[in-house]
């Protein structure tokens, strides 16, 4: 399991991904990030890793504070600050392994994908333990890796490999694109706004009077109170040429997130799990 320390908010990624915004004091902040890890390692003998960035302020204290609380829940803490990872991660990866660097994003991406290849190539087993953990007596398989993607107000998981870019033309609004590596058709689109004191009700109510002034056929399948990845949300279907985009809008705080996966008419299997994945996931942070 691993811990990163952002500017705005914790991340914790391990079985699921869940983000604890930094809005009170370190000891605060800990409390909940603590509380979190324990519902996640509930039955697990696990090992946890703390990213202690240099470049993000405080951090250092944070970790410490979220260090202690950890140990409260049984975990055993190995905090890793940046010289370190890099030492670890050159033991683990050797230069031939490693890919070229991506092509510059807008989207900030987290340091987690890193920590869990040190975990999982063993570096320092005195220190790190086995990366495999064990819940009664069955072996946890790693599923594919996954990064944060932070963009403004929002944070969500989604697949480590996937290109992002920032959509400002065409149909619907503003949006970052992520888009699969193997087919382009095959995408999510992330949009949000600020709607402070709106009620999912209220955005139903919003969406089904532009959905009507639409051209028929092209948002069909409008329901006002669905659920989708065990959350309270509005859906609906985007009809357009070579592809169809489901929506889920969701209420986070003040915030209203749209989450789109798009795919190739009767490709749906193809997203199902990254789709599911980032509703899931998704957050309004800072």
């Amino acid at each position: 399991m691993v811990v990163e320390i952002a500017e705005r908010l914790v991340l914790v990624a391990g079985a699921e991904v869940a983000a604890v915004a930094r809005r009170t004091d370190a000891e605060s902040v800990a409390g909940q990030v603590g509380s979190v890890i324990a519902r996640m390692t509930r039955g697990i003998t696990a090992v946890v890793l703390i990213d202690v960035p240099s470049t993000v302020a405080g951090a250092a204290a944070l970790a410490a504070a979220i260090a202690g609380a950890v140990r409260g829940t049984g975990s055993s803490v190995v905090e890793i600050d940046g010289v370190r990872l890099a030492r670890l991660a050159r033991a683990a990866l050797p230069p031939s392994d490693e890919p070229a660097d991506p092509a510059a994003r807008p989207a900030t991406r987290s340091r987690v994908p890193t920590l869990a290849r040190v975990a999982a190539a063993g570096v320092a087993l005195a220190l790190l333990a086995p990366a495999a953990v064990v819940r009664h007596g069955a072996t946890t398989l790693q599923r594919p890796p996954t990064t944060l993607l932070v963009e403004g107000r929002v944070a969500l998981t989604i697949p480590a490999d996937w290109s992002t870019q920032r959509v400002v033309s065409g149909p619907g609004s503003a949006r970052v694109q992520v888009t699969s590596p193997a087919d382009p058709e095959v995408a999510l689109h992330v949009t949000q706004s600020p709607v402070p004191g709106e009620t999912l009700p209220g955005t139903a109510q919003r969406l089904k009077r532009a959905i009507d002034a639409s051209p028929a056929g092209v948002f069909v399948d409008f329901n006002p109170s669905d659920i989708r990845a065990g959350r309270p949300a509005v859906t609906y279907r985007e009809v357009r040429a070579g592809h169809q985009v489901r929506w889920t809008i969701l209420l986070d705080g003040a915030v209203r997130i749209s989450v789109g996966c798009q795919s190739g008419p009767g490709h749906e299997d193809l997203l199902r799990e990254v789709c599911a994945q980032a509703v899931r996931s998704v957050h309004a942070v800072g």
